[in-house]
């Protein structure tokens, strides 16, 4: 299996586009070793992983039944991660 340094490099200028038209094996690559990990949440009958990669968030459906990864979505717009901010509780900041 070879390993593409070339696309790492250019992870930091890549484009939800761009990385929505990756193969799953460079998507795969590029989320486990350059992408960090933000929350997780269960929706239905997913996991749903919350990772960033630079200016990209990228999510992650993982089934519970199947075991496995059905779903990878990347975006840009800070408004999708209303899902995950709903569940931070401010109350002790703003009382």
């Amino acid at each position: 299996m070879c390993f593409d340094l070339q696309l790492l490099q250019n992870a930091y200028i890549m484009t939800s586009f761009e990385f929505d038209n990756l193969d799953w094996e460079n998507k795969m690559r590029l989320i486990c070793f350059e992408a960090v990990d933000l929350d997780i949440r269960e929706e239905s009958c997913h996991w749903v992983k919350l990772m960033q990669l630079n200016n990209l968030y990228i999510e992650i459906y993982f089934q519970h039944t199947e075991c496995a990864i059905t779903y990878i979505r990347s975006f840009t717009n800070t408004s999708e991660l209303n899902h995950y901010l709903d569940k931070i509780d401010i109350t002790e900041l703003v009382a």
